[in-house]
């Protein structure tokens, strides 16, 4: 998913229920695990399944 689309996404919810419910997460597409959103969302790079955190050239946006 691009972030455009993830953005257009929240927006809808947050004009329909405001902006004080807390964030959740799923572990997975199944629902085995939620918890709550601890971290802000960061810039950097994905490769070969690892996250690095970058200002320069980020390639995607770790969201949790």
């Amino acid at each position: 998913m691009k972030l455009k689309e993830y953005l257009d996404k929240l927006t809808k919810l947050y004009e329909k229920y405001g902006g004080d419910l807390d964030m959740v997460y799923a572990s997975d597409d199944e629902g085995n695990h939620f918890d709550y959103v601890q971290y802000e969302p960061n810039a950097g790079t994905f490769h070969d399944n690892e996250f690095t955190g970058t200002k320069e050239k980020p390639d995607c946006i770790c969201v949790n």
